[in-house]
């Protein structure tokens, strides 16, 4: 999932990546899933109720224009205004201060809000004057104080600007914010270590940073057990980002370092696994092997991914390995038997699944799809669980760098179902490439920018 948030460079023309993926946070966030909120964190009820609640007229029938009458021009230049809705208490918020809130943006004649730290159950923090926020943010923070809840009005030129962030956030949209403070410190700890300078990160000792990660760690597990996976994810994601930041001074910090990394990277894999994500579980399990080339988990849980992805042969060989230093772990072998099968299944319906999805093709010509009498094939043939994996599979393909590569995930297919992952694959610019022949052959989804024909391999499409 790309987090996509409102920088104060959100243009067409000029995005700060570093910005948008950094774990300071921004003021919203967009999923790399299709769905705002992952699915398997289903946004319950009373969160999007207590949304509402806060409001005292519906969202939807409001005219901003008119809104804007009653509310204070707190820019000087008409850029945002602002309505107290419940008034706080002591010293007004000042630069440098990290500040917990809960918020939610939305556009006009619009009932749902376009982000909400409500419906993700999880405050935001946010170091003001930190140029992360959209400019119209850290004016309206210097004139709140604690408990404090109230509406801004934020004109794009402070906002998302003229071009917007397409699709989430339109071109040129006016934002409504409700902003709620929860807490105010003028000292960043520990604990906001996303929020620190650079210099204020490299005073971190390695211990503490041992701790956060600790933490970190815990509330993944947390969110695990609850199979909430996307969000242990994040919290692991969280892991890495601090122990890659962190300054090592000894062997003892090389070691623990090690030991953290592995121990977050199989978690992450696992999460993968559980999330269908297949291809990011192979790449975790590969660094993985890159620190430690006798991890047993690693090897299982890249053969267990590989499996998914339809590459018997390397399942197998990385299963073999895993067993080798287990060999008495039922498990292990379970799935070793479990692959064996697939496989025999595969070779007794590899050869028509190849005729359905190359019966007018001939060797170096694009592949023809076949022709029914509809054109494309229709999303309506196959499932919405099948089209979503199949996206998912085909984006994180795309999205993974390390990754040339990836199996055809084309084991026991409907026509419809191999119609749709073929125009899938094509539509993406991707190319399917053919190793060897007969019993020997696989067939697998290549970049073409990495496409790099052998004399045992047959450019398909």
């Amino acid at each position: 999932m790309l987090e996509v948030g409102p920088s104060r460079e959100c243009s067409m023309n000029k995005i700060n990546l570093e910005e948008l993926t950094s774990d300071a946070g921004l003021l919203f966030e967009v999923d790399k899933e299709e769905n705002t909120y992952p699915a398997e964190d289903n946004i319950t009820e009373d969160a999007f109720d207590l949304v509402y609640s806060r409001l005292d007229t519906q969202i939807a029938c409001l005219n901003f224009d008119q809104l804007m009458k009653t509310m204070q021009d707190i820019s000087g230049s008409g850029g945002v205004y602002k309505e107290i809705k419940h008034p706080g208490y002591g010293p007004m918020i000042t630069e440098n201060s990290v500040v917990e809130v809960h918020y939610a943006g939305f556009f006009e004649y619009r009932d749902e809000p376009f982000d909400s730290s409500r419906l993700r159950e999880e405050t935001f923090k946010y170091r003001v004057g930190s140029g992360k926020a959209i400019p119209g943010w850290e004016i309206a923070l210097l004139t709140m104080k604690k408990g404090e809840i109230s509406w801004f009005l934020i004109q794009p030129e402070y906002g998302f600007q003229e071009t917007g962030c397409p699709p989430r956030v339109p071109r040129n949209a006016t934002a409504l914010f409700e902003i709620e403070i929860l807490s105010i410190s003028d000292r960043v700890n520990v604990g906001d270590y996303f929020l620190m300078s650079e210099e204020e990160r490299y005073a971190v000792t390695f211990e503490s940073i041992c701790q956060l990660v600790g933490t970190y760690k815990q509330e993944g597990y947390s969110f695990f057990k609850q199979n909430h996976f996307q969000k242990a994810v994040q919290k692991y994601n969280k892991c890495l980002n601090l122990l890659e930041s962190a300054h090592l001074k000894s062997d003892q910090d090389e070691k623990r370092y090690k030991e953290l990394m592995i121990a977050v990277q199989l978690n992450i894999a696992l999460c993968c696994l559980k999330l269908c994500r297949f291809s990011r579980a192979v790449t975790f399990c590969r660094k993985v092997l890159q620190l430690d080339r006798c991890n047993t988990k690693a090897y299982f849980r890249l053969g267990q991914a590989l499996h998914k992805l339809g590459d018997f042969s390397e399942a197998l060989r990385n299963l073999t390995k895993a067993h080798k230093l287990l060999p008495k772990n039922e498990i292990i072998l379970e799935e070793i038997q479990n692959i064996k099968s697939d496989r025999e299944k595969f070779q007794l319906v590899e050869s028509n699944m190849y005729q359905k999805m190359f019966s007018t093709l001939a060797k170096d010509q694009p592949i023809q799809y076949q022709k029914t009498k509809k054109t494309q094939p229709n999303e309506e043939e196959v499932s919405e669980e099948f089209c979503k994996s199949t996206k998912d599979y085909i984006r994180d393909f795309l999205e993974d760098k390390d990754q040339a590569e990836c199996s055809m995930p084309a084991f026991n297919l409907t026509d419809a179902e191999m119609q749709f992952l073929l125009k899938t694959i094509d539509d993406k610019g991707l190319r399917i490439l053919q190793t060897d022949s007969g019993e020997c052959s696989s067939i697998k989804i290549v970049k073409p920018d990495q496409v790099a024909i052998k004399e045992n391999q047959t450019l398909l499409s």
